[in-house]
């Protein structure tokens, strides 16, 4: 065997919402508290999308998990996408896993669409019985179905997390009346010397407008721990069950 170290650095995630000061003291609820709850299901779709895409990694965050897959870790899903072939393909998943030691029901996990996982869970066969009935208890061959809009219905994955070392912090909020935003997707320095000045657009002062602003900043890394067989990865799915 051969070792090498991995470093997982700090990626910040970055989030602002602002809201007016009218609207938090005429709530009949606690907008505050709802706005935070908010931001955290959001963050984490995110998160969840970029961890089980194909983007590459940089110094502003990490790489997805389908970004760099082994040649001999991807392949077409088999036949028409009959029960048969869906069989077929699992079989074929779990066995290249199980090649490269890797696999243990306790950390590795299928990842599908809603639309793949209706199809398994609702596949019937020629007698009317259940095709997987394991399905009902939200696992397929033995393994855990993680079911998520993230990932397209023509992608289905078969994950061991024990092979991922990941890194995730706690998120940390802060509010404010009094700050000066750049309200864009990428901000800009508020004001930038030049010939002539640059002056970033649009910007709000929160005092003059009567305003408040919630920011939420989070650190978050992860890494594979192998360079192979860690992540399964079946394209051009099309299963009809």
């Amino acid at each position: 065997l051969t070792f090498t170290s991995q470093s997982l650095t700090p990626k910040n995630l970055g989030v602002i919402l602002t809201a007016t000061a009218e609207m938090l003291r005429r709530s009949s609820m606690d907008l505050a508290s709802y706005f935070q709850r908010a931001i955290v299901a959001d963050t984490g779709t995110a998160l969840d999308a970029l961890f089980i895409s194909a983007t590459a990694g940089s110094t502003i965050q990490p790489a997805g998990i389908q970004n760099g897959v082994a040649g001999g870790d991807t392949r077409p899903a088999s036949g028409t996408g009959t029960n048969a072939d869906i069989v077929t393909d699992l079989k074929v998943m779990l066995t290249a896993m199980t090649q490269q030691f890797m696999g243990n029901n306790s950390s590795t996990r299928w990842i599908m669409s809603p639309k793949n996982w209706y199809t398994v869970s609702m596949s019937l066969t020629a007698t009317g019985a259940r095709q997987f009935p394991e399905t009902a208890n939200g696992v397929l061959v033995g393994i855990p179905v993680i079911v998520t809009n993230n990932i397209a219905d023509t992608t289905v994955l078969l994950v061991d997390f024990n092979e991922i070392s990941m890194a995730v912090g706690s998120p940390q909020f802060l509010a404010s009346e009094v700050a000066t935003l750049h309200e864009d997707t990428v901000p800009s320095p508020i004001s930038t010397v030049g010939t002539p000045n640059a002056v970033a657009a649009p910007i709000r002062s929160l005092y003059q407008t009567n305003s408040w602003a919630l920011r939420m900043l989070m650190d978050c890394d992860w890494a594979k721990m192998r360079a192979a067989g860690l992540v399964q990865q079946l394209t051009a799915v099309a299963w009809v069950g």
